[in-house]
Formats: C-alpha cells, sequence, structure tokens
C-alpha cells in the first residue's frame, strides 16, 4: 500500500470518528464549511456542473437553502457527456489524477478520474465500516474483482501485502472471477481467509 496514501487515510479515518458523534446542528455546519470550496471549485472548474449548481450562487455568496433546486445528475446523464463532468484545473495538492471505470454490474461502465484525497475519503470510509464492524486487519482477506481492477487470473490469483491502513502484515488474496465455480472453491479453500470480499457483479 503507497505510505503516503497509507497514513493521509488513518488522518481521515481519525476525523470520521471525530465528527461521526456530533449532534445535528454541528454536523450540518461542519458539513457547510467543507461544501463551501468544493462548491466553488465545481462550479468554476467542472463545466457539466456550472449550470447545474448555479442556483446556489448569489453573486459570490452560496445560499445552500436553494439546494432543492440543483437538478439530479443521474448515471445517464453522466456516460452520455462524461467529459464535461472532468475538472479543467485539479489544485496540485490533491494529487495527480488517474483513469477509473465502474465495474458496469448495472450496464454500461462510467469512466471517470480520481486523485489522491479522493482515494483517500473513498478508503477512510471503507476503513470506518471496518471498524465498525470489528474487522482484523492483521488478518487474511482475500477479495474477488473484476480483471479491470487488478490483473489477477485464476486459478492462482496474487496476494498483496497489507489491506487495511495500519495494518501492515494483513494479507490480500485477490483472484479475478473464474468461469468454473471448482476453481473458485478450491482457490479459497487452498487460501482459508478470514473474510471474502466480493461485489454485486459477480451475479
Amino acid at each position: 500500500m503507497n505510505n503516503r496514501i497509507d497514513q493521509m487515510v488513518l488522518k481521515f479515518r481519525d476525523s470520521l470518528a471525530d465528527t461521526e458523534r456530533l449532534t445535528p446542528a454541528e454536523l450540518t455546519a461542519y458539513q457547510e464549511r467543507l461544501l463551501d470550496p468544493l462548491l466553488r471549485h465545481a462550479h468554476r472548474n467542472v463545466p457539466g456542473y456550472g449550470k447545474r449548481l448555479a442556483p446556489l450562487f448569489r453573486g459570490d455568496k452560496i445560499d445552500l437553502s436553494h439546494w432543492a433546486e440543483v437538478p439530479i445528475l443521474t448515471r445517464q446523464h453522466a456516460q452520455q457527456d462524461q467529459r464535461s463532468f472532468l475538472a479543467d484545473r485539479i489544485p496540485p495538492h490533491l494529487g495527480p489524477a488517474r483513469a477509473g471505470e465502474t465495474s458496469g454490474s448495472t450496464g454500461l461502465p462510467l469512466n471517470f478520474k480520481i486523485n489522491d484525497l479522493a482515494e483517500v475519503a473513498s478508503l477512510g470510509m471503507t476503513d470506518r465500516a471496518y471498524r465498525w464492524w470489528g474487522y482484523d486487519g492483521a488478518r487474511t482477506l482475500a477479495s474477488v474483482i473484476p480483471p479491470r481492477a487488478i490483473a489477477a487470473p485464476a486459478p492462482a490469483g496474487v496476494t498483496l501485502q497489507g489491506w487495511r491502513p495500519g495494518f501492515p502484515s494483513g494479507l490480500h488474496h485477490i483472484v479475478n472471477l473464474p468461469r468454473d465455480d471448482d476453481v473458485m472453491i478450491d482457490w479459497l479453500m487452498a487460501r482459508q481467509p478470514d473474510y471474502l470480499s466480493a461485489g454485486s457483479w459477480m451475479l
């Protein structure tokens, strides 16, 4: 795991733990402080959001009481004009943007770009779920994933070190879904993982 990202995730995880018990009023104020720079960035630098977010802007001020006027962005709309939802400019401190795509389990995959901060947020929220459910990062995890994510062809797959930030010793066994169910069962039996992760795209 990228050590820089790992450390950022640990900090983000601590922030989530600090804020998840805020009162509704405290949480609203906290969210609004975070929304302000995000909305300004999207309004100025993401063509697809420029017009959509216009109801919130009154001159240089943001009025969140008009949030219900912002059109809902559907998956279909995003897929029809994916380029317009990419930022023209990304602040350097957010890290470089990398291309990615969804699994396509509900139809056509959605292409996107993700930077370090977005990856940290995603990993941090996943780690929060691990904390809530008491997952031990020192134990072994087996993941069945689409080949677009990581090339880990059956029957061997790949094994990586560390699947949860702060627990570098936990083994992560990964395999792309094989066509033969017996191969999948043999793979799991050979590795005997403590936890299994598999998406709805397997169904």
